[in-house]
């Protein structure tokens, strides 16, 4: 977290310094992957949300301030787009996304560990960790679906 005056001031501190916070914003390019899956295997609904998810990680990824409201958006786009995904895992039990999707959910409370007490490179990877198993996970419901 930079803290400047400015920024101390107006309440716009970065999320993760310069250099890293890019570490996130380009994992996000990871969404496409289970977009494309989600339009194969004809899941319309959960390719509007990976859309929006999409669309929200990258307008917070790109300059990502604490106190933002794109921080905010991409947050509830997530927690709605991992909860929907992670239901359609349990309801027709493919377990290996349940289990993909259980392990990154765990790992946001992890990752926020990590960045208070200072470890901001391993919080980084932790959450780019995130990203990939959840998008593993919707990619695995999408394949497993119609078997």
């Amino acid at each position: 977290m930079l803290k400047t005056k400015s920024n101390i001031k107006n309440n716009n501190l970065l999320s993760y310094p310069e250099g890293i916070y890019n570490w996130i914003f380009l994992i996000c390019f990871i969404h496409p992957i289970h977009i494309v899956f989600a339009i194969y295997y004809k899941f319309y609904l959960c390719c509007f949300i990976d859309i929006l998810l999409f669309i929200t990680s990258l307008n917070h990824w790109k300059y990502p301030l604490l106190k933002s409201k794109n921080r905010y958006i991409d947050i509830y786009t997530a927690i709605l787009a991992i909860s929907y995904h992670y239901y359609l895992s349990i309801i027709y039990y493919i377990s290996i996304s349940t289990i993909l999707m259980s392990i990154g959910i765990l790992l946001y409370p992890f990752n926020t560990y990590l960045y208070n007490y200072n470890y901001i490179k391993l919080s980084a990877l932790c959450h780019c960790l995130l990203h990939i198993l959840i998008s593993l996970g919707a990619c695995f419901i999408y394949i497993y679906y119609n078997e």
